[in-house]
């Protein structure tokens, strides 16, 4: 098959006017949106935004909630960052310090990355297609894309990492342009113009990438597996075997200088330098049991949760794993990059756009390997969602490159058109959706923090005239303390007289239901009752009930 004619040396204006139409629009959607926002959100939202407040009032990066027992916290406050990564925190605290501390501030810095990935996706674009028109056709689609926009109006760290692993993996695109220019690709008749390769600006790249990598590492922990991607990159460079030597090690070196300050705070606040309760998530067998408290997650006890059941586990999170795709792109973007990158069996031109972006495709396989065979169970709750997300301004860049390459091509216009419009017309239905569905997101988590507040007043004056102050045991207990201000700790997933000695020894006054956890069903629906646990009051909307512990009525203790 031919290949198709070449880029006009002037590329169309309509685009660039379409991108700076998308961005002026959706800043000011964002803005709105923001200013809407009256409560941060569930676990990892408040968590993010109450660590950053502590963090910009000079408290340092401790937090009053006990969200997980993995690092076996002792008493309250805790340190914050023994799960959960400190970089998106210590952003939004430089806003909070500077500009104020509400969640309008707070969300800036995220808006700010939203955006910055749209131009980040023009650059990647010019870097495909040698065009500027696909480049900013990408970025305007990126700028309005559903789970992009969503992720950049909430205090979550996931629109961060997007923005750095992909500033690194375009990172990594410079530095195979720069060593291998794509003239190099060509034909030997064809490579008499070509200019030589550059190896001080590949390095630099390189380096560059390994700094983006080391910042998405501290903004969520499987940032590490880019890594793997650089000093790949690096011994696929045409240098000789001692320099491709020294550079993994300089990117080693650069990743483990962005780390440091985590590194020298782990120290100090835990006296380890790394978390150690992290990696035992790869043995958990339900998303619940990482809230245990005295039962051990280890090997052992997810062997005996048996071989089939295991291989099922995998399997049926592997093909959720690629719907996730068809749930961040819609149906026509899906369809323009599996046609992209079907192209690569059987044109020239196609094998060198992709691999212009071979390393994008690689770390989309490494973290879809990772989150199916290894953090399987956590991924489950969107894990590889919001990493995945890293890769949609490539995803994007691919798509429309195949169209814009389709709609040149006279032959395939018709049907392109036809197909264009049905899909179009179905996504359609899925945009709008989506859009409608972030509004409703700020306005239901405000509906969610007025409840939280609603129970914390009914803590404070269930223990009016008395001298312990409320700590209240949630199943989300960072929303909790987001929306009260009271020390919270999380409901561990275990039987009641576990669940009471765990509350007496972080002085735990309320238990706040429903929660997920059969030994709790039958006091929230009062059908069992137990003299530990004394009701103190309800809520209409989210039905939610309020207990008062008891300790006077028995030991807060675990049977023998």
């Amino acid at each position: 098959m031919a290949d198709e004619p070449r880029e006009p040396s002037q590329s169309p204006k309509w685009p660039l006017w379409v991108f700076l139409s998308t961005l002026l629009a959706t800043t000011l959607l964002r803005l709105f949106l923001a200013r809407m926002a009256k409560h941060p959100g569930p676990a990892d939202y408040s968590f993010y935004f109450t660590v950053a407040r502590n963090l910009a009032q000079g408290r340092g990066p401790v937090l009053d909630v006990v969200g997980q027992f993995l690092n076996d916290p002792q008493s309250l406050p805790c340190y914050a960052h023994d799960y959960w990564m400190p970089l998106a925190s210590w952003i939004m605290s430089v806003f909070l310090r500077a500009g104020g501390d509400s969640l309008f501030v707070a969300l800036i810095p995220s808006m700010m990355c939203g955006l910055a990935l749209g131009g980040l996706s023009i650059i990647a674009g010019r870097l495909v297609s040698d065009s500027w028109a696909v480049g900013f056709c990408a970025g305007a689609i990126v700028l309005v894309l559903p789970p992009l926009l969503m992720y950049s109006l909430v205090t979550d760290g996931a629109i961060y990492y997007a923005c750095w692993i992909g500033a690194g993996l375009l990172a990594l695109m410079m530095a195979r342009q720069s060593a291998c220019p794509r003239a190099l690709d060509a034909p030997v008749s064809e490579q008499a113009d070509a200019r030589p390769p550059s190896g001080a600006a590949a390095l630099g790249w390189i380096l560059a990438a390994a700094f983006f990598g080391g910042l998405g590492h501290l903004t969520r922990q499987d940032g590490c597996l880019f890594l793997i991607v650089v000093l790949m990159c690096v011994l696929r460079m045409p240098w000789s075997r001692a320099r491709r030597a020294w550079v993994c090690g300089a990117v080693a070196a650069v990743h483990a200088m962005v780390l440091l300050p985590w590194l020298v705070s782990n120290l100090q606040y835990t006296g380890q330098l790394l978390p150690s309760g992290s990696a035992r998530t790869a043995f958990l067998t339900d998303y619940e049991d990482l809230y245990v408290s005295r039962t051990p997650i280890h090997l052992s006890s997810f062997l005996d949760w048996g071989i089939a059941n295991i291989l099922w586990s995998k399997l049926r999170v592997g093909l959720s794993h690629i719907r996730v795709f068809h749930e961040l792109l819609g149906e026509l973007v899906c369809v323009l990059v599996v046609m992209s990158l079907a192209e690569w069996g059987f044109r020239r031109k196609a094998r060198m756009r992709l691999r212009t972006v071979h390393h994008v495709l690689l770390f989309g396989l490494i973290l879809y390997l990772f989150y199916t065979l290894i953090a399987t169970i956590p991924s489950e709750q969107g894990a590889f969602l919001r990493s995945a997300m890293a890769l949609l301004p490539f995803l994007v860049v691919l798509a429309v490159d195949a169209l814009w390459r389709l709609l040149r091509r006279s032959g395939a216009f018709v049907g392109l058109v036809i197909l264009t419009i049905l899909f179009g017309l179905g996504r359609g239905v899925v945009f709008t959706n989506s859009m409608f569905f972030i509004p409703r997101m700020i306005v239901e988590h405000g509906r969610d923090g007025d409840d939280f507040r609603a129970a914390g007043r009914l803590a404070k004056a269930d223990l009016e005239g008395l001298v312990p102050a409320p700590v209240i045991m949630a199943r989300d207990p960072w929303a909790v303390h987001a929306s009260t201000g009271i020390p919270a700790v999380q409901i561990p997933n275990e039987d009641l007289d576990t669940i009471l000695a765990t509350a007496a020894r972080f002085h735990v006054t309320h238990l706040l239901l429903p929660a997920p956890r059969s030994s709790l069903t039958g006091i929230h629906d009062r059908t069992s009752v137990d003299p530990r646990i004394v009701w103190v009051g309800e809520g209409s909307r989210r039905q939610w009930s309020l207990w008062r512990l008891n300790p006077e009525a028995g030991p807060f203790a675990p049977a023998p």
